[in-house]
């Protein structure tokens, strides 16, 4: 009877253990919970070379945007060893301080990644990055390359400090950018008819500061052109101040369009036939 009761025990054991797995491939529903065991509190993914070094008393983990695994990985460790590094840690103790601090910089799936790496299976901060960024590789930014400058163009009625900036913007993301490509997309991106686009193509630039030079001597003529042919106190009543303004780009572009519309409305001729 007794061996009888065993194998009816051991069959249920296998009988319920079957229906869970085939519960656990239904969609939509809940893993069945595990019991924690009594050592878990131990667990880390780090070796004791890395584990057993005990942390700064005074050692607080900087403030940052949380990872969740949805954007570049490489951008989230140069974020997180800037903000470590500007913490008071010895030495000898920023290696496994960095290493035990990087799991509270994580959130959503990137934290249950990092808790679920094997224990005494990272060794270094260089191992735990190179893992980290192999796990979320699909959320990493395609790297742009100077071709990409050329999509970069100036759109009509788009000031110039506008087209700088985001001409600027592609470049610095681009590693390694070769200058005379930068050069040459710059300028390809210029409307044809303006005349910093006529200046380049008059004088030959080797270098960005040449083309920064050439930039700030036509707002300098610009500059110069409004204050012989537009007073400051006729700017100032087209633009209804009293007080001497600071010319701007957004100033002087609304001072010369007020007093283009103020020109054509003096010279433009009567349409009244005389009696």
């Amino acid at each position: 009877m007794e061996h009888q009761s065993e194998d009816s025990h051991t069959m249920f054991s296998k009988r319920l253990e079957a229906m869970e797995l085939l519960l656990a491939r239904l969609p939509g529903v809940a893993p069945p919970i595990t019991k924690s065991a009594p050592n878990c509190y131990a667990d880390t993914p780090f070796t004791d070379a890395i584990a057993l070094v005990e942390m700064p008393k005074k050692f607080i983990v900087p403030s940052m945007k949380m990872y969740d695994g949805t954007t570049d990985p490489d951008n989230h460790i140069a974020q997180y060893k800037q903000r470590m590094f500007t913490t008071a840690i010895a030495k000898e103790y920023r290696e496994a301080s960095m290493c035990k601090g990087f799991g509270s910089s994580l959130t959503g799936p990137a934290l249950q990644w990092f808790t679920n790496l094997p224990n005494a299976s990272i060794d270094s901060f260089a191992s735990l990055t190179d893992r980290f960024v192999e796990q979320f590789a699909s959320s990493r930014n395609i790297e742009r390359t100077a071709d990409d400058l050329y999509e970069v163009i100036q759109k009509r009625g788009e000031p110039l400090r506008d087209y700088v900036g985001r001409f600027n913007k592609e470049k610095v993301s681009i590693p390694a950018c070769v200058t005379s490509t930068a050069i040459s997309a710059f300028k390809r991106g210029l409307l044809p008819d303006s005349d910093l686009y006529k200046e380049l193509t008059k004088y030959q630039c080797r270098t960005m500061e040449d083309v920064s030079r050439a930039w700030a001597q036509i707002r300098w003529e610009e500059d110069l052109h409004i204050d012989t042919y537009f007073p400051h106190d006729l700017i100032h009543a087209s633009l209804g101040t009293s007080v001497p303004l600071e010319m701007t780009d957004r100033t002087r572009d609304h001072a010369v369009k007020a007093l283009a519309r103020e020109a054509t409305i003096r010279v433009a001729p009567s349409t009244t036939q005389p009696n």
